[in-house]
């Protein structure tokens, strides 16, 4: 090697041991910050719901609204009837929510009970707690004024598949003093229901009273509100607690008066299977927009977190627990609730 060539190496050689070993100043390397990614939410989510016009319809779109302008997912709404119809789509993942009005066929449903024994318990988890309408006692005869007045009647009470009719009915009829005395019949839907009323086939039926075909038939046959007294409602809670005391109110439907009735309560669930992460960003971007969508419908500003939790008949979802405990609203109590819901089905 030439000693020019040597010199020169020998002073790159000392020049980079000086940078290794020299006072050189220390990096100290980049930290990320610590937080929860974004979940991956799926492109396409499924509402199932009642019939179009009804309420648990209105309240779908209503939702729907609101995720896809907050979140810019696809919502669909699939409006396939009675909860018995779309609950096994959940186990088949083709059905990610369902908004109901049928908490006993919610809860039959997660423990495979009544219809849905031999399909075993499905993957029905609560997620939120919405509205509360009148189950009304209503009648084609003036002098039924009271449930009282039933003794020897024909009542539509037997709705074929739901839970709701299953022991709703039986206990007012027990709560009344009035099991065996009445003649109760099966109806397949609410139009044949009201149908049989305008043609005399039967003096009452317990159902919603708002719904299209009650009203339709109440422009050219007189129907009339029943009162259900507090004393009998109540008993029938002791029953049926998804079933509580209310007053329908003087000209909702064809209410003449203020009268005392039984209620129950709409909501929705979410399949079992969908992750926490999602299901808990679904119920944060609903209820932080309230503001928006509180005015689509006369039910929808029931629709609230505080009430979110308050009929609790199923366990509800990991996501949605994680939203209501950071909102300050999943109690002790609560909590000793859920742990017994979910210990019962393992029995």
């Amino acid at each position: 090697m030439k000693k020019g060539s040597r010199f020169l190496w020998l002073l790159l050689f000392t020049l980079a041991v000086s940078l290794i070993l020299g006072d050189s100043r220390k990096i100290t390397p980049f930290t990320w910050a610590a937080s929860d990614p974004a979940p991956k939410l799926p492109p396409v989510l499924s509402f199932a719901t009642a019939a179009e016009g009804t309420s648990s319809y209105i309240v779908g779109g209503a939702f729907a609204s609101i995720l896809k302008k907050y979140l810019s997912i696809k919502v669909a709404i699939e409006p396939s009837g009675a909860a018995n119809r779309w609950v096994p789509l959940m186990a088949r993942q083709e059905v990610d929510f369902g908004i109901h009005c049928s908490y006993p066929d919610m809860h039959d449903a997660y423990y495979g009970f009544l219809g849905y024994k031999q399909m075993g318990p499905q993957p029905v988890l609560s997620f939120a707690d919405g509205h509360i309408v009148p189950w009304g006692l209503i009648s084609n005869d003036a002098n039924i004024k009271t449930v009282y007045d039933l003794k020897g009647k024909r009542l539509y009470g037997k709705l074929v598949g739901q839970s709701l009719y299953e022991r709703g009915v039986p206990a007012l009829l027990s709560a009344a003093g009035l099991t065996g005395q009445v003649e109760v019949l099966a109806f397949p839907n609410v139009g044949e229901a009201a149908r049989g009323l305008a043609e005399g086939r039967a003096e009452a039926v317990v159902y919603l009273p708002t719904v299209a075909p009650l009203l339709e038939v109440s422009r050219t046959s007189r129907l009339y509100a029943v009162a259900v007294p507090k004393e009998v409602v109540d008993k029938v809670n002791k029953i049926e607690p998804s079933i509580m005391y209310g007053v329908w109110k003087k000209g909702e439907a064809f209410a003449a008066q203020d009268t005392p009735s039984m209620f129950f309560g709409c909501g929705m669930v979410v399949r079992e299977t969908l992750s926490p992460a999602v299901v808990s960003t679904i119920l944060k971007t609903i209820y932080d927009h309230y503001d928006e969508y509180k005015g689509s419908h006369s039910v929808l500003p029931e629709w609230t977190a505080e009430n979110g939790i308050r009929i609790h008949v199923t366990p509800f979802h990991a996501g949605a627990v994680r939203y209501y405990k950071e909102k300050g609203l999943w109690t002790a109590q609560v909590e000793k609730r859920n742990q017994e819901l979910i210990a019962r089905r393992r029995r």
